[in-house]
């Protein structure tokens, strides 16, 4: 077969382009492809990681958030413990000032009660009492801007004449001994 030289020398340059084009090929699925595969890889792990880190950021801020409150809270109780609550050893004191405020009254009765996870001792009083109603009234606000930690647990109303007559549990409130300098 005669052909042009032209077109001889295209077909000489065949054989070497196909075995270029299959080296390519090669060197394409061999180390291209599979290092196009790997980078891929690395940056969904690397964007996995920042949204990790994001998380973890988010996480760090809501635990210092966190710990400033607990801060908070605990000179807060430290504050309530110094400021609100008197020493157990003005119970007496507490006791006979609620009495010399209270209006005609009969028989009292005291108890301490467990104030469990708290340096705090509970002292429960309960007091009948009797007077006009503007008397129980008075002392009920007396003991509400008390300068001493006093709650008015239950009132129970008894209406007689001439005067009503009014049960009333409240509860005083101590630092506990323990806390005690």
């Amino acid at each position: 077969m005669t052909g042009s030289p032209l077109t001889r020398w295209r077909l000489g340059l065949l054989r070497p382009l196909l075995g270029l084009l299959l080296a390519n090929a090669v060197v394409f699925v061999v180390y291209t492809l599979p290092r196009t595969f790997q980078e891929r890889s690395l940056a969904a792990h690397a964007a996995a990681l920042r949204n990790d880190v994001e998380r973890e950021k988010h996480n760090l801020e809501r635990l210092r958030e966190r710990a400033a409150t607990i801060r908070a809270n605990t000179q807060d109780l430290d504050a309530f413990y110094r400021e609100a609550l008197q020493a157990a050893g003005q119970l007496v004191a507490v006791l006979k000032e609620i009495d010399k405020q209270a209006p005609s009254s009969g028989g009292r009765t005291f108890r301490a009660v467990d104030v469990n996870g708290a340096a705090v001792s509970r002292f429960v009083v309960t007091m009948p009492l009797s007077g006009s109603y503007a008397q129980l009234v008075t002392f009920l606000r007396t003991l509400e801007r008390s300068p001493h930690f006093v709650t008015v647990d239950r009132v129970a109303l008894r209406e007689k004449e001439p005067a009503a007559q009014l049960d009333v549990e409240l509860s005083v409130y101590f630092r506990a001994a323990t806390e005690e300098g």
